[in-house]
């Protein structure tokens, strides 16, 4: 997959929107200029950031949208990345969860869907995880 394709696929991941003409139109641009810069593969990085700064509602994590990788300055994506780490100490890269119990989730799926909450369903979760992590005694991806 394109660089592009996979900044958009996560662009529309953080917005909870499918539809490229969904993307163009929250950030201001048209159906057919997001259509032809699809094209060339140039993804719009400063309608990116003007949305960022326009919309901090949204809580953009450009750094995740450019590059995949959780930005520095999210500390309640610091908080769920460590408590997948500690999980895929246990379980491997492709899944969260037990497989005898039936339920498996592979972890980009789980990022996702973290990726579509607002900041305060990401405190709500992050003091979960916290909880959840010291009754386990997980300490750095390390069960005790």
């Amino acid at each position: 997959m394109r660089e592009f394709d996979l900044q958009l696929l996560r662009l529309k991941q953080c917005l909870a929107v499918r539809e490229d003409q969904e993307v163009a139109a929250i950030l201001g641009l048209s159906k057919h200029a997001f259509s032809d810069r699809k094209k060339r593969g140039s993804f719009p990085k400063d309608k990116l950031l003007a949305l960022k700064v326009g919309r901090p509602e949204l809580y953009i994590d450009e750094h995740y949208i450019l590059t995949g990788e959780p930005g520095p300055e999210s500390s309640a994506a610091k908080a769920i990345a460590g408590a997948l780490n500690a999980v895929k100490g246990r379980m491997g890269d492709y899944s969260v969860g037990e497989p005898s119990s039936g339920y498996q989730m592979p972890v980009d799926v789980l990022i996702g869907k973290i990726r579509m909450l607002d900041r305060e369903d990401l405190i709500a979760v992050e003091s979960v995880v916290d909880a959840i992590l010291k009754n386990k005694k997980v300490d750095h991806g390390k069960s005790n």
